[in-house]
């Protein structure tokens, strides 16, 4: 009768161990990939929803013969307040920069590491 390798005292041998230990790795940096790529299309997709609602309101100005203003944190959007009382977006964690200059309906946001690009005038974000 041959006995267990455990009850024999020999346990696994160090390249039994190794494997093992490369396997749980490979399994765990495909994990962490993945993780991090829709991390970073959830921001991207946040930045495009907020990039779109600026566009409409931006729309709204062009519309009442207005323009928008110089992209400020807090600052409406639109230099006629009647227009549209909507307020430039606050940086977040979905968008990193946001750069606008007054009068050309043009802006554009950092968002999950894309460069979004709206134009007021064609109503159209890239």
């Amino acid at each position: 009768m041959q006995k267990s390798r455990l009850s024999s005292g020999q346990g696994f041998t160090l390249i039994e161990i190794l494997i093992v230990l490369a396997i749980i790795g490979i399994l765990a940096a495909a994990i962490l990939v993945n993780t991090t790529f829709n991390a970073d299309r959830a921001k991207e997709q946040t930045g495009r929803t907020t990039m779109r609602s600026v566009l409409t309101h931006m729309v709204l100005c062009i519309s009442g013969n207005s323009t928008n203003t110089d992209y400020a944190v807090n600052g409406n959007i639109c230099n006629d307040t009647l227009m549209t009382n909507a307020k430039w977006p606050v940086l977040g964690s979905s968008c990193t920069s946001f750069t606008s200059v007054a009068g050309t309906n043009i802006f554009t946001g950092v968002c999950g590491g894309k460069t979004i690009t709206c134009n007021a005038a064609l109503g159209s974000c890239i």
